[in-house]
């Protein structure tokens, strides 16, 4: 599977699923440009020629669960909204030759399908196990990169790490490769509660994981890209191991970066205390900083002629 386009999917999925889920009663009014972008994204995945098209139940009526997940969408969070705006022309672009594995893809669409359409007796069963597990994979990955980094760059009083996922095995398997963008930043607080940035250290890693018999994924080696002139080769090495092309990690290289930005903004709203971190050499707040992810994202959408 094509990196950008699996990040783009893991995107929409997560989209759909948390606008259901955090829907209330159905709305009788919709904004229209909402409506547009959400029936567009939905379409793109379930309609006709779309990634999950073969992966419906027999009958199902893509109209009406479109017309039932819009009167929903006025109740999701602002955020999901704008991530709806911001990927919803790419996924349409550039989800037509995805190649996936269609029974655990079916899983998650029905799972999805069920959320949209309100149902109460779903079994969750395997998407928290494997939400559990991917969850495990990343602390580990971000402890390792926080003592990776310790010593190296000028202390904060805030850590901010963002892991942004290039290729993953199944976290099922005993040994697990998971080659990754880790960003760290620090910053200093001020005395108007403001995050100012002091250093950052953004690295290509390979880490090896070895399931143990508590359910936990312990590191046993990570890699690390090296830089300058052998920084190319030596990602190559790593997407050669892993069996992904240089071009699909540099894609989701790209798309690493602009999702980094999330991290603060997810920062920020978790820390109503803290009134802002610099971004860009200014102070942001989490509306501007949405602004910004939304334009970034805007921009990996590709050209398209007239």
């Amino acid at each position: 599977m094509k990196l950008r386009k699996a990040l783009l999917l893991g995107v929409s999925m997560m989209v759909m699923a948390a606008t259901a889920a955090s829907a209330g009663e159905a709305s009788t009014e919709v904004p229209e440009e909402q409506e547009e972008s959400l029936g567009g994204l939905l379409t793109a995945l379930f309609g006709e020629g779309g990634l999950l098209e073969e992966a419906l139940p027999e009958g199902t009526d893509i109209d009406a669960m479109i017309d039932t997940a819009s009167e929903q969408l006025e109740q999701a969070d602002k955020e999901v909204s704008e991530v709806i705006d911001g990927v919803n022309n790419v996924i349409q672009n550039e989800m037509s030759d995805i190649n996936v594995d269609t029974e655990k893809i079916k899983e998650y669409g029905n799972l999805i399908l069920d959320l949209i359409s309100g149902e109460d007796d779903m079994d969750f069963s395997y998407l928290d196990e494997l939400f559990e597990k991917g969850e495990k994979i990343n602390a580990e990955e971000e402890t390792y990169i926080m003592e990776h980094n310790d010593g190296q760059m000028d202390f904060g009083d805030v850590q901010i790490v963002s892991n942004n996922n290039i290729y993953r095995d199944d976290p099922d398997q005993e040994e697990i490769k998971a080659m990754c963008l880790m960003i760290q930043c620090n910053y200093k607080m001020d005395e108007e509660n403001q995050l100012w940035f002091l250093s950052g250290a953004s690295d290509i890693v390979l880490f090896t994981h070895q399931a143990d018999e508590n359910g936990d994924f312990p590191i046993l080696n990570a890699v690390f890209a090296e830089d300058g002139e052998g920084y190319t080769d030596s990602v190559q090495a790593m997407c050669d191991e892993v069996g992904i092309t240089l071009d699909e990690c540099m894609e989701s290289i790209e798309i690493g970066n602009v999702m980094s930005i999330y991290d603060l903004i997810k920062y920020l709203d978790e820390h109503p205390e803290v009134k802002g971190i610099e971004y860009d050499g200014e102070i942001r707040t989490a509306e501007e900083l949405r602004d910004i992810w939304g334009d970034e994202l805007a921009k990996l959408e590709p050209e398209t002629e007239e």
